[in-house]
């Protein structure tokens, strides 16, 4: 954790001034600083240390000049000399945090944790009680090791600030890492049951009841999780897997009680419908496909204005390669609800599948404006723009698009692959050629590319290899 303090110079000054009424000499003193400063800013360290070094001659100890003198040190890999002025920096003026989190920083450099948390305990008990403050007070007691005095912290900050989410999952890690597993679950419940809503919170208590054997206990987890997210693929799987009957015909069983009842809400059954799409993913039942192509259609008539219900009939029309009526009921979630990035990215997709470009590239814009750094979502609005031969809009998506998808080396290879497209429409045949050769290789870009790539080496005059 180190903290980028770049306080002014000439703000320091100003306190010195408010602490040190001026004479002739302190005025030579502050035009010598203010040139010393100037050296530092202009990235001039040595000369910089030499001017600070000859004003602590003239006036030993001065905090500010101490303060300097230590970024410099600290810049150019001084650690020894830069924890030295930072100390005599602090020391000289105990009322300025700035210069106890600079030492708790290079105490942290130099792997003295328990030093830097002491910066912390001085700052709290002349200060009192900052939330950040004791928050950067645990976490180098975690570094120290001192786990319970870190658990107490956090603790405190709990009582006087109330529940806060990275103060519990660190309680939670904390107890991990002390192997008490106990405690550690009961941490995560009491944020699962606050971020009752929150999918990713649910996500990592289901998770973390599935890694400790508790598995009726996951299966309601990832169910509640299919009511926030209904085209959450993992969590219908892990469902699917787990269900005691393991089969479809329980959650028949559910739906059809479902229907049954007409006060009954949508979130009751799509976890049901989920599971269900996953079974026909899975093993293809042509019975099972009509009969979830008329549920969700039902429950998309019944429940015209949930989101969930039109993404979910949306997954059910593009598993059967309905990829036009499938966009329509995507397009129609995005318009109710438009914060769920996996269903932007499924109805864009589905426009790729259905070659509509211009439908593509306009739910592309509109999907960008949620999630900008997507990296399907700009991939996909790139390929779009690359089919419309708007090359200019095609590459400025897919650069951005090969930087978000370096994580994913099968996404990075289709990336790669429409990019070297790019390169060849704009007339870059080697460029072109080296790019879609590297996609190739991986064995993981789409058909397209030998094709692409016989077309550019074609251009080279490379006839045999095209």
């Amino acid at each position: 954790m180190r903290f980028v303090l770049l306080l002014p110079c000439v703000l320091l000054l100003l306190v010195a001034q408010a602490q040190n009424p001026s004479t002739d000499p302190d005025k030579i003193f502050e035009d010598k600083y203010l040139e010393a400063c100037g050296l530092m800013l202009a990235g001039r360290v040595e000369p910089a240390k030499k001017a600070f070094a000859d004003l602590l001659e003239k006036q030993p100890g001065q905090p500010e000049v101490c303060y300097q003198l230590a970024r410099l040190y600290d810049v150019s890999g001084n650690r020894a000399e830069a924890i030295d002025f930072a100390a005599k920096a602090a020391a000289g003026n105990q009322g300025n945090r700035w210069y106890k989190i600079l030492l708790a920083d290079l105490y942290e450099s130099d792997g003295k944790f328990k030093l830097a948390a002491e910066q912390y305990k001085q700052l709290l008990a002349k200060e009192g009680y900052k939330r950040e403050t004791l928050t950067n007070l645990a976490y180098f007691q975690v570094k120290a090791g001192e786990y319970e005095k870190a658990l107490k912290s956090y603790s405190e900050i709990e009582e006087k600030s109330g529940l806060h989410e990275d103060v519990l999952l660190n309680k939670h890690k904390l107890y991990v890492e002390m192997g008490k597993q106990s405690q550690a679950s009961a941490e995560l419940k009491r944020l699962a049951d606050w971020r009752k809503n929150q999918p990713d919170i649910q996500r990592i208590w289901a998770e973390w009841l599935d890694q400790t054997g508790n598995k009726p206990a996951a299966v309601a987890a990832y169910e509640h999780l299919l009511t926030l997210e209904p085209q959450d693929k993992e969590a219908a799987a892990y469902v699917f897997r787990h269900k005691k009957n393991n089969g479809a015909a329980d959650e028949w069983t559910r739906i059809d009680a479902y229907l049954r009842d007409p006060s009954a809400q949508p979130d009751a059954i799509l976890p049901s419908v989920a599971v269900l799409l996953k079974a026909q993913i899975d093993k293809p039942d042509e019975k099972n496909a009509a009969l979830l192509e008329k549920l969700s259609a039902d429950l998309a008539t019944r429940f015209a204005g949930h989101a969930g219900v039109w993404a979910l009939r949306g997954d059910v029309l593009f598993h059967q390669n309905a990829y036009q009526d499938a966009a329509q009921a995507y397009s129609k979630s995005v318009q109710i609800d438009g914060r769920v990035r996996q269903v932007w990215e499924q109805l864009l997709y589905a426009r790729f599948l259905q070659q509509d470009w211009l439908a593509l590239t306009t739910d592309g814009e509109k999907a960008l404006d949620f999630f900008p750094n997507s990296a399907i979502v700009t991939y996909l609005t790139g390929s779009g723009y690359l089919m419309r031969r708007d090359l200019e809009r095609a590459e400025e998506n897919l650069l951005a698009a090969r930087t978000l998808a370096q994580r994913d080396p099968s996404l990075a290879a289709a990336v790669a692959t429409a990019y070297g497209r790019l390169q060849f429409l704009n007339g870059d045949f080697n460029e072109s050629q080296s790019t879609l050769q590297k996609a190739a290789d991986t064995r993981l870009a789409p058909p397209e590319v030998h094709d692409y790539l016989g077309d550019a080496l074609f251009k080279l005059n490379r006839v045999t290899e095209a």
